[in-house]
């Protein structure tokens, strides 16, 4: 609905509904952001970016601490640290495409509900048991693959 919202509003802009020159083209951005507001009325929208927001604010959240975890507990040299930070984001970020792909299977809450189990177990394991350096690594890797799979099973 929204989509044929916003389609019927370009073409108003395109036949002068709203005027003739830069007048309808403001008045675009402005009616189109009214449109996009109402969709926050929609409960799937909502769903929909809480779920987001775990994923992917997990993701950023993580990525922000990262480095300061391995440097403090397991004493790695910073710039390790760093480098490894920067594996776990592209691992991340180069499997979002396959969460989707595993979305469209299974459908997404499937997908999301295991990936979601995933992601709490391995926070929870980290909070419960100080894990060797090679533990915390396996749990950071199996973190971040879920985190870049549930973003792409999101949308």
């Amino acid at each position: 609905m929204t989509l044929v919202s916003l389609v019927v509003l370009v073409l108003a802009v395109y036949a002068s509904v709203f005027g003739t020159g830069k007048a309808g083209v403001l008045l675009l951005s402005v009616i189109g952001t009214l449109i996009a507001i109402a969709v926050l009325g929609e409960r799937d929208t909502w769903i929909v970016t809480l779920i987001y927001s775990i994923t992917f604010g997990g993701f950023v959240g993580m990525s922000s601490y990262v480095t300061l975890l391995l440097t403090l507990l397991y004493q790695m040299p910073k710039l390790e640290a760093g480098l490894f930070m920067s594996l776990l984001a592209f691992l991340g970020a180069i499997v979002r495409p396959f969460g989707g792909y595993v979305a469209d299977r299974v459908t997404g809450v499937r997908a999301l509900l295991v990936l979601l189990a995933i992601t709490a177990a391995g926070d929870f394991a980290f909070a419960i048991w100080m894990p060797p350096v090679a533990g915390g690594v396996a749990i950071l890797i199996c973190l971040y693959i879920a985190f870049g799979l549930g973003n792409g099973s999101t949308f």
